[in-house]
């Protein structure tokens, strides 16, 4: 039996695509101009932070299996003091070799903001 040729071409899907078990794809691009994704790293954490002064900053570092220094990271708070509408702290992360470095930046200028234990997720995406 001939091998179909889409497997020699690529398969191309116009609608939907369901795959109904893990998947595995050597470099995803999005769109035909898109960046090609190489991989992604993820891990979520429960933290409480120190006491943030007014104007004041710390970090956590966190434990990434598989990341590169230099990698585009992202950080949100999925639950707790963090997440809420009133909090004054505005996350950012920075990619290492296997981490992450969390900081909260305080942007009250007047009132320290300490958090209550707070779950975030880190991800690490490699291009």
């Amino acid at each position: 039996m001939p091998t179909p040729s889409f497997y020699k071409r690529g398969l191309a899907v116009f609608g939907a695509l369901t795959v109904l078990a893990t998947a595995t794809v050597a470099g995803l691009k999005i769109g035909s101009t898109g960046t090609t994704i190489a991989s992604h790293y993820r891990s979520t954490l429960s933290v409480n932070p120190n006491s943030i002064a007014a104007n004041g900053a710390t970090t956590t570092v966190v434990t990434v299996t598989g990341a590169v220094a230099g990698s585009h990271c992202g950080v949100n708070a999925t639950a707790g003091d963090l997440l809420s509408t009133t909090s004054t702290v505005h996350l950012a992360c920075r990619a290492g070799t296997d981490s992450a470095t969390v900081f909260y930046r305080n942007t009250s200028s007047t009132a320290a903001f300490d958090a209550g234990t707070s779950t975030l997720s880190v991800q690490v995406w490699g291009y």
